[in-house]
This record gives structure tokens, C-alpha cells and sequence, in this order.
């Protein structure tokens, strides 16, 4: 978890404040994390006292209230993983094929689960005395090299190959194509924009895991794009709208808002061509037989 923080640092801020506060924070993260997992009934807090938890320490500690960026900014790559991104996607996919009932309640728990996240981070600052006044967002210029950044999704999928214990032999695939999502991301963004961006990303990537996994030498699908995934997941942007407008930022707040749920309709859309482009090719082209996942 210390290493998926810190690689995520530079994706989000790149400057050595972020990646040194993400690995303290990190850090925390997972003790409170493990510590959750053996007590049954602190678990189905976690996402409230975890946020809570890592608040305290970042406003107390380290002086996040003060950071050029805002605090929310240096807490976003220790509290990913209680962001409910792929519930987001998952229940987005489900009602657009027709699963209203569970796409339904899975998306109301991934807002539940947002609302509670931005909930402790709120009641950090008042119990912290820095009010929810110090929660607000600013661009900062990036001080780290280009080659940490490039690095970081070394670092980041490491770290989430070691959390849901994937096999040594699945990482360079897993790393390859958090790679190929991030350049056609990346790159189509400078162009086009993030929605179609982060689109053509999902497609790519739908594209590429279903391909991949027609060898049987090669890690399964779900292995293979949950690196990718991640990486493209948008529920930070929802938790940044959420916290910001508290502290008095809405424009900025809702258009996190707006823009996370644009980025999500544009992921599954994505990532829903790209998985039916593969199924067609397969069974029309190649004569495979039905291979949706």
C-alpha cells in the first residue's frame, strides 16, 4: 500500500512534497488498513476512520493545510484505495447493459462510500482547528523530473500487484499495459481532452487484456487490465469535488464533480467498445466462439 501511494504521488502532484507526504500517509493508510481487516466490525468503517485517521495525521503533522496545493491533493494517493472508482464504472456498465438493480445499488454505495471518505477528511480539519476553510485545490508547477514520473508506474503497479497478490510472472504484463494506458491517454489528451482521452484509453485497454488473454501462457484478463484500470479510475476527481466544496470552493468543486462524471460515462463506454470490438473480431474472424467476460 506504501508503494501504490507513492506512486501515485507524482500522477496526481508532481513535486517531492507529494511523494514524501504520500509515504508517511501511506504508511498509515495500511497500518489502519490491516489493522481494520481483524476487527470485523471496524471494517465496515474503514472508509470513514481511515480517511479520518490519515486527515488528522496530515493536518497535525504535516502540515497539510499549508501545501501549495491544497490538502486534499497530498491525501488523494493514501486514501485511492478506499476510493470507489471501479464500483463507479462497475455499476455505470451495468445499467448501460440493462442491469438497472444491481448497477443501481452499486452505485449508490460507491456515492455512500465517497460521502463518507469526504466526511472524515471535513471532520479532520474541525478536529484539527484548521477549519474546513484550509480545503481547497490550486495548481502547482511540477519540480520532479520527467524520469520520476515516468518511473512512478513502476513503483504504483508494483504496489498493486503486492496487494491483491498477483503472481511474479504477471507484473511485466501488468506494467506493460499500465504503460500502453497511460501514453494513449496522455497523449490523446493534449489533443483531444480528457473525456476522449480517458475513452480511448478504456478502449485500449479493453482491446489489449481481451487479445492478451486469449493465450493461456498469459495472465487472465481481470490480471492483466487492473493495473490500467486504476491508473484511469476518476473517483478521486468525485472526492476532491466533494471536500472542496466544503471549504468554499464550488465552481472548482463542482466542476471535479462534473468532470468525474464524464471521465466515468467515458471509461465504461471505453472500456465496453473495446470489449465488444474483441468479441467480434474473435467470433467472426477468427471463429472462437463466445469469449465475453
Amino acid at each position: 500500500m506504501v508503494l501504490f501511494a507513492a506512486g501515485f504521488a507524482p500522477i496526481v502532484q508532481a513535486t517531492w512534497r507529494e511523494l514524501g507526504t504520500s509515504v508517511v500517509l501511506g504508511a498509515v493508510m495500511a497500518t489502519v488498513f490491516i489493522g481494520g481487516e481483524h476487527i470485523g466490525r471496524l471494517r465496515l468503517l474503514l472508509p470513514l476512520i481511515g480517511p479520518l485517521i490519515v486527515a488528522v495525521i496530515a493536518f497535525k503533522l504535516l502540515g497539510a493545510d499549508q501545501a501549495p496545493g491544497g490538502p486534499v491533493l497530498v491525501m488523494v494517493p493514501a486514501l485511492f484505495l478506499w476510493i470507489p472508482g471501479d464500483s463507479l464504472c462497475g455499476g455505470t456498465a451495468e445499467l448501460a447493459v440493462g442491469l438497472v438493480t444491481p448497477g443501481a445499488v452499486r452505485l449508490a454505495q460507491a456515492a455512500f462510500t465517497l460521502f463518507e471518505i469526504a466526511a472524515g477528511v471535513v471532520i479532520a480539519a474541525e478536529l484539527t482547528d484548521v477549519g474546513t476553510g484550509s480545503l481547497f485545490e490550486s495548481k502547482v508547477p511540477p519540480t520532479l523530473p520527467e524520469w520520476c514520473i515516468v518511473l512512478s508506474w513502476v513503483i504504483f503497479t508494483l504496489g498493486i500487484a503486492l496487494t491483491f497478490s498477483a503472481r511474479t510472472r504477471d507484473y511485466p504484463w501488468m506494467l506493460a499495459l499500465a504503460y500502453l494506458v497511460w501514453g494513449v491517454q496522455l497523449g490523446i489528451t493534449k489533443i483531444v481532452g480528457p473525456t476522449v482521452g480517458t475513452f480511448a484509453a478504456g478502449a485500449v485497454l479493453a482491446i489489449a487484456g481481451g487479445l492478451l488473454d486469449q493465450s493461456r501462457r498469459l495472465p487472465p484478463r481481470v490480471v492483466l487490465i487492473i493495473g490500467g484500470f486504476y491508473a484511469l479510475t476518476v473517483g478521486s476527481l468525485a472526492l476532491r469535488g466533494l471536500t472542496i466544496i466544503d471549504g468554499g470552493q464550488h465552481i472548482q468543486g463542482f466542476n471535479d464533480l462534473r468532470d468525474a462524471i464524464t471521465q466515468t460515462l467515458a471509461l465504461t463506454t471505453g472500456l465496453t467498445v473495446g470489449a465488444l470490438g474483441v468479441e467480434t473480431f474473435l467470433t467472426r474472424v477468427l471463429g472462437k466462439g463466445d469469449v465475453s467476460a
